[in-house]
């Protein structure tokens, strides 16, 4: 399976002049970081319904559908992370080969959506953000 990616794009950015960059940069950046931590926080709620089960002298709860997927071992938390590209391009990564598939689900398993959720929570203090670059560019060019 493909690496799981979305992107928050804003094309705006480009006309923000480049004494601004910088600023547009730490939004990029911060919001990648916000995506980020709340992935992991979705993931390592222990408020989950799905099924429980013994694996070993281990009693674990299982996510349900729909529910971002339950933290077992730590590997796919500890698999998330952001890294800067370049000026404001911003990456977060899952390394957890089976990322994917919960994210997705399978033809087997419902999705357990996680990276998708985060992403959609920051869209639009994202987009308020850019708004505000974009305003004092504009005061700034008067």
């Amino acid at each position: 399976m493909a690496a799981m990616k979305v992107v928050l794009d804003d094309a705006r950015l480009l006309a923000i002049p480049h004494s601004l960059r910088d600023k547009a940069d730490e939004v990029c950046g911060s919001t990648a970081k916000a995506i980020e931590g709340k992935m992991k926080m979705a993931i390592m709620d222990t408020r989950k319904t799905g099924r429980i089960y013994r694996f070993g002298k281990v009693i674990h709860q299982a996510s349900a559908p729909g529910e971002s997927p339950a933290t077992d071992t730590g590997n796919l938390v500890n698999s998330i992370n952001s890294e800067k590209v370049r000026q404001m391009l911003h990456r977060v990564n899952v390394h957890a080969e089976y990322g994917p598939y919960l994210e997705y689900g399978t033809s087997r398993m419902a999705p357990r959506p996680f990276l998708n959720p985060a992403f959609e929570d920051e869209r639009e203090a994202f987009k308020r953000r850019v708004d505000k670059l974009i305003a004092a560019a504009r005061s700034s060019t008067r």
